[in-house]
């Protein structure tokens, strides 16, 4: 009786102790030089309504082994933002690519840090810069004043 006590203890702890962790991870880059692909790895992101989400292999806050930039991939296709707009979490200090894929023409733009770019429809536009100031900041189609994403850095 008290072995079977101490093991439904010892379960319900460890069960306590790895169901809350959590955190924010950041991936791998990839290079696009080069073409390599990407190292399997995920970010924290939060969605719209304010919950934590994982970025899946589709979309991209990914950061990596060449030069350890946080890599933001965003494509909008007939008006919708691929993968949807979310809120991706950046270290503080970090250099961020942002790569931005359209089939309209536009303007990029990073508010708080003033970057814009013009994009071609179908050209991917990439914007890289350091995140040196802690905050949100909305990405978005100046034009269409379609928000892609916010950065959340820290």
């Amino acid at each position: 009786m008290l072995r079977a006590t101490a093991t439904v203890l010892f379960g319900a702890a460890l069960l306590l102790t790895s169901g809350c962790s959590g955190g924010s991870t950041t991936a791998a880059p990839t290079d696009s030089s080069s073409g390599a692909a990407p190292a399997s790895s995920s970010a924290s992101s939060t969605d719209d309504s304010g919950h934590d989400s994982t970025d899946d292999s589709s979309s991209s806050a990914t950061a990596g082994s060449a030069d350890d930039a946080v890599e933001i991939s965003v494509t909008v296709r007939k008006g919708k933002v691929i993968p949807r707009t979310r809120r991706v979490k950046v270290p503080e200090g970090s250099t961020v690519r942002l790569v931005v894929t359209s089939d309209v023409a536009d303007e990029v733009h990073v508010h708080g840090y003033d970057l814009k770019k013009d994009i071609e429809a179908g050209q991917p536009g990439v914007i890289e810069f350091t995140a040196d100031q802690s905050g949100v900041f909305e990405v978005e189609l100046e034009h269409k004043a379609l928000q892609l994403t916010q950065l959340q850095v820290q």
